[in-house]
């Protein structure tokens, strides 16, 4: 499946990195306990085992940058979902396409067109949904303060607290960071 262009267009994507539709990939803080690196990588997996509701075989985990001291984000993909991805920039990492919109002090900071709403959260994660069910999630939520960037619209009985453009570029993020590291890679 190649990866929808004109998402990328309109979130502005950088050079070097491919977007994927987050609904395709889960978002998650993780405490870890002080370790290397190395370590890190290595038990990743066995951190996020009891959030996912698959097994460590069936899925991708990749360890992400350090939000908080010792808090990681760590993506959690389908291997199936990547091997179908066919990526037209060459080398190009491959991210969510959450990762595009700012990181909130607090509430929530969202971009929505075309039906789809991206939501970024204060501790770095962040979802996806529909247009039709975002504000079942944003009442549960404790409908938090919302700032939306770029020119979509969300559901009317939504406040919009602030409005912003998307910045250039992501905020600082690994230029490792890949969903697909590790693997072997279908051109």
């Amino acid at each position: 499946m190649p990866i929808m262009s004109v998402l990328e267009a309109a979130l502005q994507a950088p050079s070097g990195i491919a977007l994927l539709p987050t609904e395709d990939t889960l978002l998650l803080a993780v405490e870890l306990p002080t370790m290397s690196a190395s370590q890190r990588r290595a038990v990743v997996g066995f951190a996020v085992e009891d959030r996912i509701a698959q097994s460590l075989d069936a899925v991708q985990v990749v360890l992400g940058p350090q939000l908080t001291p010792g808090v990681w984000l760590v993506a959690v993909t389908a291997r199936s979902v990547l091997d179908e991805i066919t990526i037209d920039k060459a080398g190009a990492a491959l991210w969510p396409d959450v990762l595009m919109v700012p990181v909130p002090g607090s509430g929530w900071a969202v971009w929505a067109a075309a039906g789809r709403i991206l939501v970024r959260l204060p501790d770095g994660t962040g979802i996806a949904t529909q247009s039709g069910v975002f504000q079942a999630f944003w009442t549960a939520a404790g409908s938090p303060d919302v700032t939306l960037y770029g020119g979509g619209a969300l559901p009317p009985e939504i406040p919009i607290s602030a409005r912003g453009d998307l910045p250039r570029a992501p905020s600082p993020f690994p230029k490792d960071f890949d969903l697909r590291a590790g693997l072997n890679r279908r051109r």
